[in-house]
């Protein structure tokens, strides 16, 4: 009986320790409201409607008038943040230094910068701590959002998401934003627009697709600053997809795929502009027959040619296909006829492209491929610009 007795007292013990195990954020949840003020501080209670600033378990919606919330001291807390809930909300939020942790854990139900109306976040400095949950920019179709990140640190963000159903746009000017834990969208279903202008995007050693689904429309402008591990950059997977590169930008990534699907809707356009605009990938590919466009806007000096190089291990790194992809030149910056070198592969091009476009109209050239070296030749037409003087 004693042996029977310690089984039963066993299980017992076993019972209350489960009882102990914690209960998931969202059986917890309260919600809060930052609506008391047009413009004020995170930390001070009478700006929210219970008159307690949020905590782990706190679900914040930040306005339900047009108001701006600071974020300046370090350990707040919330389990989901809301930007932008309701109808005709202007909601922001401003994180100028200390730190603020998003606790939930369910990836794509946690961060909202334009739930359903306008959302923005400024962040200039301090951590925002997402604990591996998705950045949903424009979540509803009624969402517009917007991030402008110009400092401070982005902890455990696992996805950005720019356009989900709504509209969604991310400038980035200076700090290095991310790295991300898995694959970055731009425009999945509605409008999503990426500015770089300075600073870093991190994409953690991931993916990116512009243009995700049939109804999306993505654009990432890269005119300064830098992409750094990036995996493959799909330009146009279902839906229409655009990347330009330009200034002094530096871009690094494994493969592109412009125009990936071979989906009517599938279309991509990947551009670079200028001599002093970098881009290194290890695979160019031009896949499915999908609607893929490369243009090249030279400068007075030319264009930095694409580098196509080989890593030392993948037996397909180096290689370029382009037999589906269009090749559009403007000339109209390029007062000369100087041939021009546009490609670099360290291991095989396999061309031709599957078009060639010469602009503006009456400049004519010619492709060529030698050893990887891909070059626009025979430049002619009319050059420089016509001036009337009365």
């Amino acid at each position: 009986m004693k042996s029977k007795r310690f089984g039963w007292c066993v299980a017992l013990v076993a019972i209350a320790v489960m009882s102990q195990v914690v209960v998931p954020v969202e059986a917890q949840e309260d919600n809060r409201y930052f609506d008391q003020v047009s413009y004020g501080y995170w930390t001070n209670a009478n700006h929210w409607d219970t008159g307690v600033v949020p905590a782990t378990t706190s679900k914040v919606y930040i306005g339900s008038i047009s108001t701006t919330c600071i974020v300046d001291t370090a350990g707040q807390q919330c389990s989901r943040l809301y930007l932008g809930n309701g109808s005709d909300t202007i909601s922001q939020l401003d994180l100028t230094g200390g730190g603020l942790t998003i606790n939930y854990g369910n990836a794509d139900w946690s961060f909202f910068a334009g739930y359903s109306a306008t959302g923005i976040l400024n962040q200039t400095g301090g951590t925002l701590d997402a604990l591996n949950v998705n950045f949903r920019i424009g979540a509803l179709s009624t969402g517009v959002g917007t991030v402008n990140f110009s400092g401070g640190t982005l902890a455990n963000v696992n996805s950005i998401k720019c356009g989900d159903s709504g509209h969604g746009t991310i400038n980035v000017s200076d700090g290095v934003f991310g790295p991300f834990a898995s694959a970055s969208y731009v425009g999945i279903n509605n409008v999503g627009i990426v500015d770089i202008s300075d600073g870093t995007w991190d994409n953690g050693d991931n993916s990116m697709n512009i243009g995700d689904q049939a109804g999306g429309t993505g654009t990432v402008n890269v005119t300064g600053g830098a992409i750094t591990n990036m995996a493959t950059i799909y330009v146009g997977n279902y839906g229409r997809g655009t990347l330009n590169v330009s200034g002094a930008a530096v871009v690094d990534c494994v493969r592109i795929y412009p125009g990936f699907r071979a989906d009517a809707t599938s279309i991509g356009e990947f551009s670079i502009s200028g001599s002093a605009a970098t881009f290194n990938v290890e695979q160019f590919r031009g896949s499915n027959p999908g609607t893929a466009t490369l243009r090249l806007t030279p400068d007075a000096t030319g264009i930095t040619p694409i580098n196509v190089f080989y890593d030392g291990a993948d037996g397909n790194s180096g290689k370029a296909w382009v037999t589906t992809v269009a090749l559009v030149v403007d000339f109209s910056n390029y007062d000369s006829t100087e041939d021009l070198i546009i490609m670099t592969c360290d291991t095989a091009f396999t061309g031709p492209f599957a078009s060639t476009t010469w602009l503006p109209e009456g400049r004519t050239a010619t492709v060529t491929e030698s050893g990887g070296v891909v070059r626009v030749t025979d430049i002619s037409g009319p050059l420089g610009t016509l001036i009337s003087v009365r």
